[in-house]
């Protein structure tokens, strides 16, 4: 189990990355449409999360619960991460 604190860190700073929105402007709660997270952004993030946790939600599929903000995927991947 990871860090939930750490993981969702690492997770707005990659949704800053991949959205150009300054982390000061991001919400952890808020759902990740208003973090400005399209379809396409989430594929990318999703690639993120393979590559940093080794772990594939994209091929697994996820309940919308554990998608609904950083801080429910954050506390997904601490659940499943090694």
């Amino acid at each position: 189990m990871k860090n939930q604190d750490e993981v969702l860190k690492a997770l707005m700073e990659e949704i800053s990355v991949i959205t150009g929105a300054p982390e000061a402007t991001l919400s952890p709660g808020a759902p990740l449409g208003v973090n400005r997270i399209n379809s396409l952004g989430f594929v990318e993030l999703l690639l993120f999360i393979r590559r940093k946790w080794n772990l594939d939600y994209a091929a697994a599929g996820l309940p919308m619960t554990d998608v609904e903000s950083p801080e429910a995927l954050a506390a997904r991947i601490a659940r499943d991460a090694e």
